[in-house]
């Protein structure tokens, strides 16, 4: 069973492998949006930390992978094909190595590894010199996720591609993943550190000039959080089922359940809150859109940190959610009142310098669908880096009903959800704030196969 509530797919990582089992049936798709999407998966590792094989009876790997228009052409259980240009005339050679780890995860100094300086890095050469290369990598293992990067020693990386690897004269890895095999499928498994802050008070809306006038407030209970917890666990059946059972998006909850303060503290404070520390996520002002808040980086190991610089990870994280569940006194309606917002996301840009994506929202919402609108540009921007994006085509486009708007580009700078406020449903003590009127439509997962659907708002 997962932290957050799921009970699929149950994973042992000790050797970044997992056998998992679904209990899921496979949505209904056409035969070439089901190849599109195995394709795209089996490239979209680039930025993801663990690939994963998986025992589904139902659509397994047992044909070869094929896509003429992609730098990976055609993929086997056993070997994959590559095609690509060269700025000048050269032989074609192009290194191999099976791992989980990229070589751009972040190490401070005296843990810096060259990857692909280790035993186990393989070398495929052809005979003469050409710009244009087509070679096939083979003898490899099925379902295992393998980095490669191509010589082209006439090419001058950008400093983009310098920090994501690039060393002339070769290009910066990109991975690819090998077909399961027989009788199992290949899934991408996407780990997320998740921040949970559910006691953060406006201390000073509990005061005024004579002192406290509100009641004091209650700790969520667990029963509360672990609706949280299962909404989370709701956005991530969400990926799973959209992409015909090849994505999983593994949250993974860390709670700081400390009564923390949001906002100065009044000099007449009451005993009560005296000397509570600020959220991390107080960003200097009561709301800062769009998400409300503050970003941080998230140390799984000492959670309790306000941090802002790089962590080790030996199994780095991609992506990261911080959800504070900050709330107010409000003397009209004589109740404690959560915050609502809509959120904000960076891109993976950062994370040759050890920072991840990070998406950043308020707990007075919608939290399964803040949780998926925000990671979804997460995604967004690991397609770009990993080559597995694709022009008005997304790992679920074929089947999640985007607005127009949804279809748009990923970009580094912060992506506003716009999306209105509704009652938290995790508790049902505290009303919500509605910041501003918005109008919300809907995204439908095409889930005819499995009896189940997810709802969700989007702004239009």
């Amino acid at each position: 069973m997962l932290e957050n509530g799921a009970s699929y797919p149950v994973a042992t990582q000790d050797i970044g492998q997992a056998v998992v089992q679904s209990r899921y049936g496979i949505p209904k798709r056409s035969e070439e949006q089901d190849m599109r999407t195995r394709q795209m998966f089996a490239v979209f590792a680039g930025v993801c930390v663990l690939m994963v094989a998986a025992p589904i009876r139902a659509g397994d790997d047992s044909a070869p992978l094929n896509d003429p228009t992609r730098p990976v052409t055609h993929i086997t259980r056993t070997s994959f094909t590559l095609q690509y240009f060269t700025q000048t005339p050269c032989e074609t050679r192009v290194q191999v190595r099976e791992s989980d780890i990229p070589m751009i995860a972040w190490r401070p100094e005296g843990k810096k590894v060259d990857l692909w300086a280790q035993p186990g890095v393989r070398e495929v050469q052809l005979p003469g010199r050409r710009q244009w290369h087509t070679v096939t990598v083979d003898g490899l293992n099925p379902g295992r996720r393998y980095y490669y990067r191509i010589y082209d020693p006439g090419a001058v990386p950008t400093p983009e591609e310098k920090r994501w690897g690039a060393q002339p004269p070769w290009r910066r890895e990109y991975a690819v993943s090998t077909q399961a095999p027989k009788g199992y499928k290949t899934i991408i498994h996407v780990p997320v550190k998740v921040l949970l802050m559910p006691n953060v008070v406006n201390v000073a809306s509990a005061h005024d000039s004579t002192g406290a006038i509100a009641p004091r407030p209650q700790k969520l209970t667990p029963q509360e959080i672990e609706i949280i917890k299962q909404e989370y666990a709701t956005a991530s059946r969400f990926f799973w089922v959209n992409s015909g059972m090849r994505l999983w998006i593994d949250f993974q909850i860390f709670i700081d359940d400390r009564w923390q303060r949001w906002g100065p503290e009044p000099e007449n404070v009451d005993a009560f809150y005296k000397g509570w520390p600020v959220c991390r996520s107080y960003p200097g002002e009561d709301f800062r859109g769009p998400g409300g808040g503050e970003f941080t980086i998230l140390d799984t190991k000492d959670i309790r940190r306000t941090n802002t610089q790089p962590v080790y990870e030996e199994r780095p994280y991609p992506g990261q959610i911080e959800q504070a569940f900050p709330r107010r006194w409000n003397p009209r309606t004589q109740k404690w009142e959560f915050y609502g917002s809509g959120g904000g996301t960076f891109g993976v840009d950062g994370l040759p310098d050890g920072v991840p994506a990070r998406s950043q929202f308020l707990g007075g919402g919608d939290t399964a669908w803040l949780v998926t609108h925000e990671f979804h540009h997460q995604m967004e921007s690991f397609g770009a880096f990993s080559l597995a994006n694709r022009p008005g085509w997304s790992p679920m486009s074929s089947t999640i009903r985007w607005s127009r708007s949804e279809r748009s580009r990923w970009r580094t700078a912060k992506t506003s959800a716009s999306c209105s406020t509704i009652p938290n449903r995790a508790t049902d003590r505290c009303a919500t704030t509605e910041p501003s009127p918005r109008t919300r439509g809907t995204v439908r997962a095409d889930t005819a196969n499995t009896g189940n659907a997810w709802h969700t708002g989007i702004a239009r």
